[in-house]
């Protein structure tokens, strides 16, 4: 009977995620390897596997070539994307941080599918690590202490340099007066 309204909700699942557009055997992520993303509990996604396309499928007993989804991924879409007959969402360039890509599916007389969800994070570079920053500071600071210190020392080696500088003319001013005084000590004895 055509009339018959189908109120059995479809069964959606994501059956895969591809990065770059290519399906990934074996995932080496920040966090562990797997060959089952989907299994995976909480992936970290290194920072270059940003360019995620999710696979869904939808099964339905009524007209299942006219089942239409619905997506998106939270936090950057506020509101579901159109409703499409396209089983698949790619997103490109995601920033760091923590994602959760959301499905449904509609059927041909508008019953709505549960919402299946997938949580994920992209982890930051690591040139944008806490550590990182740290290192650069103390490079930093060993850089200017190291010029200060250069900077010092050159002064001191010059300090140096004019203290010894009067201390001779000091003894060759001495030694000649020493000169003088014996001569006249010595002019005055035999005189």
């Amino acid at each position: 009977n055509l009339d018959v309204i189908d109120t059995i909700k479809p069964n959606i699942f994501i059956n895969d995620i591809r990065l770059n557009y290519l399906n990934v055997p074996s995932w080496d992520l920040k966090n562990g390897s797997t060959q089952n993303i989907l299994g995976f509990d909480k992936p970290v996604f290194f920072y270059n596997q940003n360019h995620l396309t999710f696979d869904y499928k939808a099964i339905t007993s009524v007209s299942p070539k006219n089942i239409r989804y619905s997506f998106k991924i939270e936090p950057i879409d506020v509101k579901w994307n159109p409703k499409t007959k396209q089983r698949f969402s790619t997103y490109s360039n995601l920033s760091p941080g923590s994602y959760t890509f959301k499905v449904k599916a509609e059927n041909i007389d508008k019953t709505e599918s549960e919402i299946v969800s997938y949580s994920f994070q992209i982890a930051k570079p690591w040139w944008d690590e806490y550590w990182f920053y740290l290192i650069e500071v103390s490079a930093g600071l060993l850089l200017i202490f190291g010029f200060i210190s250069l900077v010092l020392i050159e002064k001191f080696v010059d300090l140096t340099l004019s203290i010894t500088f009067l201390v001779l003319k000091f003894i060759n001013v001495f030694n000649g007066l020493t000169f003088v005084i014996i001569l006249i000590f010595l002019i005055f004895l035999f005189s």
